[in-house]
């Protein structure tokens, strides 16, 4: 079998893919690996072919960069994976993806989740494609909604159905390495297999720390966080901050960072560019982190209990949190002004004792053990380890000897199909893949068995009018809520949807959101300004006398100043009726910061309120 495997090029995003293609490889497939430049690097030193893609022009990315950087957490979240991931890159990538599926013609693509002109070459040439998650699923549902639209644009373009929603991005079989416990989700998800990767004997660290015995703390804040502004004043604050935990601290800051730069550094604490992760992890004590899906994984692979500090991007707050619902680590965050603002002066003092208490415990390594053991035996491997020599890959056919793909019209096509890699690799140490549960056959056992029952079409109807309330306090027109809460109800309706029991509210108000942050995404659509309040009579009861409803009228235009944390809070509770433990599992955050923003949204409201009765 011919397998392409698509990729963004960032480290932390090749290397996920990178296992399964070696995995396929080792099994006798032929595979290719297809990312921007910097992709080659990793893929070579798997063994593994690589053609190189085009990238998208560094102007561009700094534009969408800088702006993101100047938007808070979630709207700069949103477009980085909108703007940056579905549309600049994709687009750059596309017409080289498409050229090479047409000209090698594999029988599947696989793709890591935030790369999307590989799903769009395959679709065009008819050829089967999986997606490699990475994150819970919980995020990777969040990025097929901010994708959809700008995804939407390329179909256009190369002539492919319309998919305004996203669901070619969703039905696609899913890999993930991420174990049950983090990926948690409500409703019916696509058909996710599972892996884990087995780990060879570990090779011992050099003694940085002569004569020291100390426990061993490994920090690592990813491949991409010394881009951002984060090297060398974050790195250096940490070290400092970890020169009075009695440990052993090993940094590392990536390859394109020079350790130099951080200047002296604590007695305890020795920095490098980059040490091979499972080779620190193996015999690391604890785990220092941002919760990206890769640090995140390979720290709980190894059963290590993390200090997770997240610096941008939604995935690792919610990792994050839920490392901190397991017990097999502390959270230690703040809300930044912008998505990449660093963490404050209270973040890093609470980092030592966050190292202490994950240390002191043996409480964490154990949940940290359990979090990652929860899944079913895996078969190892028991074939030997064959010679391996790097193939050639296939070589990018230029653009006037291949017209979209038309194999077999050309010479290099013919030499492409029949230039078959060599079927030797190495071996994988990820086991075969098993599927935690067959939805196909057995959805409605495995969901109850999960403590979730399926929400019943027939039911909706009741909850549409706090709906309608919600998704205007959310927009601020009466004719775009009413189209969101029917987009709900038609995401809902398009294939059997599991919940967990009694939370039917608060599990169709995060569809809510979710459609709201898609159209949000798509252009340049902007909350329209409140309507006066003749134009809400809709949102109150007919039978509430004049004064109630002008209030309630204004409330709703005072929650239309609010930002969109506090306003999602407050519709939760006091519109919608969700309990605090409620609106906590409906926005994905604890529930004391509900406790938090409910009071702060509150109290702005009752200020609008008051300044409008002085007014009158």
């Amino acid at each position: 079998m011919r397998i392409l495997t698509t990729t963004t090029g960032f480290p932390g995003h090749v290397l996920p893919v990178a296992l399964y293609a070696r995995a396929a490889a080792a099994a006798g497939h032929e595979v290719c690996v297809v990312g921007p430049p910097p992709t080659r690097t990793v893929v070579e030193a798997f063994g593994l072919a690589c053609c190189e893609s085009t990238a998208p022009a560094p102007d561009e990315v700094g534009r969408i960069v800088a702006r993101a950087g100047s938007l808070p957490p979630e709207e700069g979240h949103a477009c980085m994976m909108a703007e940056g991931f579905a549309r600049t890159a994709t687009r750059a990538a596309l017409r080289d993806l498409l050229q090479l599926v047409g000209a090698w013609r594999p029988e599947v693509v696989v793709r890591e989740s935030h790369e999307f002109a590989g799903l769009l070459a395959a679709e065009r040439h008819g050829i089967a494609h999986v997606r490699v998650a990475l994150g819970p699923q919980t995020t990777e549902t969040t990025l097929t909604a901010l994708a959809a639209a700008p995804v939407q644009e390329l179909r256009d373009e190369i002539g492919l159905p319309t998919d305004p929603d996203g669901e070619q991005i969703h039905a696609a079989p899913t890999f993930t390495l991420m174990p049950p416990t983090l990926d948690q989700a409500d409703g019916a998800v696509a058909s996710a297999h599972r892996f884990r990767e087995e780990h060879d004997a570990a090779v011992p660290l050099p003694d940085w720390w002569p004569g020291r015995a100390d426990p061993l703390v490994y920090v690592t804040f990813g491949s991409v966080a010394g881009h951002l502004g984060c090297f060398p004043g974050l790195y250096r604050r940490v070290c400092e901050a970890l020169e009075a935990v009695d440990a052993r601290v090993l940094v590392t800051v990536g390859m394109d960072s020079d350790p130099a730069a951080l200047g002296p550094v604590p007695e305890n604490v020795h920095v490098e560019r980059w040490v091979e992760q499972r080779r620190i992890a193996a015999q690391a004590d604890a785990v220092v982190c941002h919760g990206g899906h890769g640090s995140l994984v390979g720290a709980l692979s190894f059963g290590r209990p993390l200090v997770v500090m997240p610096l941008f991007g939604a995935d690792q707050r919610a990792n994050a949190e839920r490392v901190a619902e397991l017990g097999a680590g502390v959270a230690v965050a703040n809300v930044p002004p912008t998505m990449f603002a660093p963490p404050d002066d209270a973040v890093m003092a609470a980092l030592p004792a966050a190292v202490g208490q994950v240390l002191g415990d043996r409480r964490f390594e154990i949940a940290a053990q359990r979090a990652y053991a929860r899944r079913s035996p895996s078969c190892r491997r028991s074939h030997p380890r064959p010679a391996c020599s790097r193939p050639s890959p296939p070589r990018m056919p230029p653009p006037n000897e291949v017209n979209d793909g038309d194999a077999g019209q050309s010479a290099t096509v013919q030499r492409l199909q029949t230039g078959a890699l060599p079927a030797e690799y190495r071996p994988r140490r990820l086991a075969p893949p098993y599927c935690m549960a067959d939805v196909t056959q057995s959805e409605q056992r495995v969901e109850a068995a999960a403590g979730r029952r399926r929400l019943e079409p027939a039911s909706l109807a009741q909850h549409r009018p706090r709906l309608l309330r919600a998704a205007y306090a959310m927009c601020g027109s009466r004719d775009d809520a009413e189209d969101l809460v029917q987009e709900t109800f038609e995401r809902v309706l398009r294939r059997p949807r599991y919940v967990q029991r009694n939370h039917d509210a608060a599990y169709l108000l995060r569809v809510l959101r979710h459609a709201v942050g898609a159209r949000a995404a798509t252009a340049a659509q902007r909350r329209t300004a409140p309507a006066p309040p003749e134009e809400l009579d809709w949102v109150t009861d007919e039978r509430a006398d004049p004064e109630r409803a002008l209030e309630a009228q204004l409330a709703y235009a005072a929650m239309a100043e609010l930002s969109e944390p506090l306003r999602a809070t407050i519709v939760a509770v006091d519109v919608v009726g969700l309990s605090y433990k409620e609106a906590a599992r409906a926005l994905r955050t604890r529930t004391g910061t509900i406790m938090s923003r409910l009071y702060r949204a509150r109290q702005q409201v009752a200020d609008a309120l008051e300044g409008h009765d002085r007014a009158a």
